[in-house]
């Protein structure tokens, strides 16, 4: 005869549900645009190219947990794009299908990147500030002493 005990161990062994505790983490392509009008996918090569060397334009941004609260997920995107700081908050959009226009991606979905993965699937988000234009300027790189350095195939000196 089993008694309770047992059968409460056997329950909370093979009956377990999954914890609401798990976090999912979701990987996504994200294109931060500098104008607060830009209503189209940038499409020209230079223009794309603008907004890497300014440290904005695509980047692949991982959200550690999926079920985040909505002021994580916007630090997150402020980290990866420093500059969104400086245009006065930003929204999501997305590109409407078989063309080249944006359209914003509503607030509450916004909050949620949960939500969001289930709205774009595996389109891109593109990130526009609301107040102010960011600035182009060319973000600098710091250099360390050890990336000038190269060895002399030859003789295996450091040469700068």
């Amino acid at each position: 005869m089993i008694t309770s005990d047992v059968k409460e161990e056997q329950s909370s062994l093979f009956n377990r549900k999954r914890s609401s505790s798990v976090s999912q983490s979701w990987t996504h392509k994200f294109v931060c645009l500098s104008s607060t009008n830009a209503d189209r996918v940038p499409t020209r090569k230079l223009g794309r190219l603008v907004l890497e060397q300014a440290g904005l334009g695509e980047k692949s941004i991982t959200v550690p947990n999926i079920n985040c609260h909505p002021e994580d997920f916007r630090c997150l995107m402020s980290t990866a794009f420093p500059k969104l700081k400086d245009g006065g908050g930003f929204e999501l959009l997305r590109c409407k299908p078989q063309s080249r226009d944006l359209v914003v991606i509503g607030h509450r979905i916004t909050n949620c990147p949960k939500l969001l993965k289930q709205q774009v699937g595996n389109g891109k988000v593109y990130v526009r500030p609301i107040q102010r234009d960011l600035n182009l300027d060319v973000v600098s790189r710091a250099i360390s002493f050890c990336q000038i350095m190269m060895v002399c195939v030859h003789c295996i000196i450091l040469i700068l």
